[in-house]
């Protein structure tokens, strides 16, 4: 191949490493999130930056919280996890 295309392909191939640690590194997360949630240990950031564990908000609160996930949050595997998590302790609520 000529200079240029061995360029393209070089960062082509880049460019495919970069996201595919992302990936993983996104899988990584919700993995945690997982766990965490699994041990009690998950907490939620507050609007205040304080952090609080899912497992003592309110109803109220994992209502506000998974529709604030939805309005601002991509659709994403960690905004899918996040709505998911708090979802099921919701559930626990009922």
């Amino acid at each position: 191949m000529g200079d240029m295309a061995d360029y393209y392909m070089d960062l082509s191939m880049e460019q495919d490493a970069e996201f595919e640690a992302e990936r993983m590194e996104r899988q990584k997360h919700v993995e945690r999130m997982e766990k965490q949630y699994a041990f009690g240990v998950l907490k939620w950031k507050t609007q205040n930056n304080g952090k609080i564990l899912v497992a003592n908000m309110t109803k109220e609160h994992l209502e506000n919280s998974i529709a604030f996930v939805k309005r601002t949050m991509d659709s994403g595997e960690v905004s899918q996890k996040w709505i998911e998590l708090l979802g099921y302790e919701l559930e626990k609520r009922k």
